[in-house]
């Protein structure tokens, strides 16, 4: 992890590499861990069907409550191939499924095959340990659940009532005589004497909250409560009603939305193929082409993940690609769909040329800051109220004593729009003065220069300060 962490260094740094690991993690594409035959000391982790054929002095098997036996069968057929089919009634008049002998003798053959499955699992996993097993067993009533393994009229190695590896333990382990004796007495059972030491048990009590001082009066019932005056002012109206229409948090693209539409957004997550890939597709559905806003998120992610170093000529931007391909940080239809000419037209223009000669470079760069909400709601204005303002920029660079911002943009411009009318209408302005003022919060520089780079039309357009409208003019 530390040296792919390194490779990350001049393209992004610490915030370059966490988006990269998730994107990782997302597409199925982990580091790897230390092999076994390498002999370090390490903690590896992994399930018991992998841990087969391997062993290791200390085992740990964390979870060991959790049910690990399926569901029974709630369709109207059922199946299991020693048994055979099992069918419910259909009754037509009362509109409900009758279960039957066979069904049910099919729910218990398959429960059976499931818990001897689970039992060779179990055997997998104990196996593995050459020095100690540990089992973690985490339960919010001990008591109970010794009580239900002790109170079951069965041999005391029948387990299969039980639906985890835990209880399947001790049912096995534990003299369940010595345990329902000191259930019954009131006391806490030994539990590493009542296994005859073949198991040493080690319990922790559970961590007890500090109960509030409260007066008797606050207990008191119905009865006892009768005859108390109430304050005057017990039931008097909320004196913030302003604030209930104040979202939770909002984001830099809803700032901007509010010049076009003039309200928040009922989704509070940034909506813009830049901010939030478009879900994969199935193959099938793939095949018929991307959709616009698929094609965009290709060419951000692409944009963001791109080396800098390796931006000079075609075939190095098409190795580029083919990495994030390779990678599986793009799938073969998106890298296709990202056009290696658009990103060395942007990379061979001015503003990509010191994009890739900045000393300090920030891509993708998340922010969470809090802001007077009177901004952005005008009955707000004045009272103190805060809210929390959450965006993404896409890329700034340092030079000299300040910061270029810089934001992608694959919208489609219509006939006779230009690119300086339409981030106006669409109040790319406002979005790119918070992305500027976050930026200057979180690195104390000021941001010099805010530019708009059309990727489906190769333009760089330079971004004004928004003229400061009201907020009820906005709203």
């Amino acid at each position: 992890i530390a040296s792919t962490a390194e490779e990350y260094e001049p393209i992004g740094g610490l915030s370059a590499f966490l988006r990269g690991a998730a994107l990782a993690v997302e597409n199925g594409r982990e580091p790897e861990g230390v092999s076994p035959a390498s002999g370090k000391d390490a903690v590896r982790v992994m399930t018991i069907h992998k841990s087969k054929g391997l062993e290791f002095p200390v085992v740990i098997l964390a979870e060991s409550f959790t049910d690990v036996l399926s569901e029974r069968s709630r369709e109207a057929v059922n199946f299991e191939k020693h048994v055979g089919f099992g069918f419910k009634i259909h009754s037509p008049e009362r509109e409900i499924r009758y279960s039957t002998l066979t069904y049910e003798a099919v729910n218990v053959a398959r429960r059976n095959a499931a818990t001897a499955e689970e039992m060779r699992v179990l055997y997998v996993a104990m196996t593995r340990a050459r020095e100690r097993l540990v089992f973690f067993a985490v339960t919010e009533d001990p008591r109970k659940v010794l009580g239900t393994i002790c109170d079951l009229d069965r041999p005391a190695d029948h387990v299969t009532p039980f639906r985890d590896y835990a209880s399947w333990v001790m049912a096995s382990t534990l003299d369940l005589g010595k345990v329902r004796r000191a259930l019954l007495s009131g006391t806490d059972p030994d539990l590493t004497a009542a296994s005859d030491g073949l198991l040493a048990f080690h319990t922790e009590p559970p961590e007890e909250e500090e109960a509030e001082d409260a007066p008797a009066s606050a207990v008191e019932g119905p009865e006892e409560a009768e005859g108390i005056s109430w304050p005057e002012d017990l039931f008097k109206p909320y004196p913030y009603p302003d604030a209930e229409e104040l979202p939770t948090k909002i984001t830099a693209t809803e700032v901007k939305n509010t010049v076009k539409n003039g309200e928040f957004s009922e989704d509070r997550e940034e909506t813009s193929p830049a901010r939030r890939p478009a879900p994969r597709r199935p193959a099938f559905l793939a095949e018929k082409g991307l959709t616009a806003a698929e094609k965009g998120s290709a060419v951000h992610l692409a944009l963001r993940l791109i080396d800098l170093r390796k931006t000079s000529s075609p075939g190095e931007i098409e190795g580029e690609l083919d990495r994030l391909e390779r990678d599986r940080y793009l799938s073969r239809a998106e890298r296709e769909s990202v056009d290696a000419d658009l990103l060395l037209r942007f990379f061979g223009s001015p503003l990509g040329g010191r994009l890739r000669k900045a000393g300090k470079v920030y891509r993708e760069l998340k922010f969470t800051l809090t802001e007077d909400a009177g901004k952005h709601v005008a009955k707000l204005a004045g009272k103190g109220e805060k809210v929390l303002l959450q965006g993404i920029v896409d890329a700034a660079f340092e030079e000299g004593d300040g910061l270029v911002l810089l934001d992608y943009k694959t919208d489609r411009l219509v006939p006779g729009e230009t690119p300086e009318s339409h981030l106006v209408k669409n109040g790319y302005d406002e979005q790119l003065a918070v992305y500027a003022e976050a930026l200057t919060r979180m690195t104390g520089l000021p941001v010099r220069e805010r530019w708009i780079y059309y990727t489906r039309y190769g333009e760089s357009c330079p971004v004004k300060e928004p003229e400061r409208r009201s907020v009820e003019e906005r709203s």
